[in-house]
């Protein structure tokens, strides 16, 4: 039976947008990490969220809105940890999305095909804007292992270099897979989720 997860990692320090950018309001008033989290919780079976564990703010922002919160003591030393702290804690999958909760304006129609291209393919599943590499990610559970050994900061890039012909890329037209919110000014640019 497929049991898609999706970990949305919530866990990063906003350094460069000048305070807790997953509790900021889009200009419709929902805040970044809730969308992020509405639109990927439509397109999978069951979603976990990853915060750090110094970051009572935001693991209060996901609790009060229901979701279910992974705390992680590790985040502060890498995206790796959190990504690897989310997939110990969900149990029972056979797939996971991978998200990013500073992205909220990816279209629901693109993260419900990578999970249908997930299925289908069982590979490493990848969206592709412009020749660009987006978010969010796909994974088989046969990358379980190595999904659990990640450190650092560059998340699952080194499981995907290493995937080879083991993975699925899909092309795009949602700017939404690589559009994230790393300034104030991005929380005015075009919403291609409504698209």
């Amino acid at each position: 039976m497929t049991k898609v997860v999706g970990v949305l990692l919530a866990a990063g320090k906003s350094s460069r947008f000048g305070a807790n950018k997953i509790l900021a309001s889009l200009p419709d008033s929902v805040p970044i990490g809730i969308r992020s989290a509405e639109t990927l919780k439509k397109c999978v079976d069951d979603l976990l969220v990853v915060v750090d564990s110094e970051n009572t703010a935001t693991r209060s922002l996901f609790v009060d809105h229901g979701y279910d919160v992974a705390v992680s003591q590790n985040s502060g030393f890498g995206m790796g940890y959190s990504l690897s702290h989310g997939i110990a804690a969900s149990s029972g999958a056979t797939h996971w999305i991978i998200a990013l909760a500073d992205m909220p304006y990816l279209s629901l129609s693109t993260i419900c095909k990578l999970r249908d291209f997930l299925v289908t393919s069982n590979q490493i599943t990848v969206p592709v804007f412009e020749g660009r590499l987006g978010h969010p990610v796909g994974f088989p559970v046969r990358y379980r292992e190595q999904l659990l050994r990640l450190t650092g900061d560059n998340g699952a890039r080194s499981v995907l270099d290493r995937s080879g012909a083991d993975t699925f890329f899909f092309m795009t037209c949602d700017l939404g897979v690589v559009k994230d919110i790393d300034v104030r000014s991005d929380l005015f640019g075009s919403d291609s989720s409504t698209q």
